[in-house]
């Protein structure tokens, strides 16, 4: 089984934080999120799948400054069908600023459902 890298994946992200509980007072960034991710299967039920993502902000708010944070992650793919067309996606990662010291640890499930399944 030979490798299926994904050389481009981009994603933009808006985040909001409610300030006051009336939801008069928001702040935050939005973001674009370019990066690779590659498949790599270990059976044919399983795919490691490793990733790396920069995260820019975009800049909205002249009063706070956002940094670019950097993410390195790795995930499994489970085929849970054998059509290939339900996968369950673990993944845990680390979320950094590049030239400091410190990171954050972030984890979460996904689920793919592929209409056109591969046999």
């Amino acid at each position: 089984m030979k490798p299926n890298p994904e050389v481009l994946h981009l994603r933009m992200n808006r985040f909001r934080d409610v300030l006051a509980r009336s939801g008069s007072a928001t702040t935050g960034e939005d973001d674009i999120q370019p990066g690779l991710i590659a498949s790599f299967p270990v059976g044919k039920r399983l795919e490691i799948t490793p990733s790396a993502k920069a995260l820019i902000p975009i800049h909205s708010d002249p009063y706070n400054e956002y940094d670019t944070l950097m993410a390195v992650n790795l995930g499994l793919g489970y085929f849970a069908t054998a059509d290939r067309s339900l996968v369950i996606r673990p993944e845990i990662g680390f979320l950094f600023k590049p030239g400091e010291s410190g990171s954050y640890m972030q984890f979460g499930i996904g689920v793919s459902y592929c209409t056109k399944p591969k046999t």
